[in-house]
């Protein structure tokens, strides 16, 4: 299992590009954003111009602050967010 950690402020802006299969997203209280996946090589969190990118081909769970904002463009198959 693939986990990745970002630090960042309370209120990031995370944009997630593609998932290809299910998608959680949950909130936390930590200036941070954690995205774990099951596949070891190909998940990608990553920060250009001051946004968070991710993409996973297959599922993934992500943690962002309460306040994040979130776009999130191409999900293959259903997508929680909590």
């Amino acid at each position: 299992m693939a986990k990745k950690t970002i630090e960042t402020g309370l209120k990031p802006e995370v944009n997630i590009q593609a998932i290809g299969s299910d998608l959680q997203v949950k909130g936390w209280d930590r200036r941070e954003v954690l995205a774990k996946s099951s596949s070891d090589n190909d998940l990608i969190l990553e920060e250009r111009d001051e946004i968070i990118h991710v993409s996973s081909p297959t599922d993934c769970v992500l943690y962002v602050p309460h306040n994040a904002t979130i776009k999130a463009e191409n999900i293959g198959k259903s997508a929680r967010f909590r």
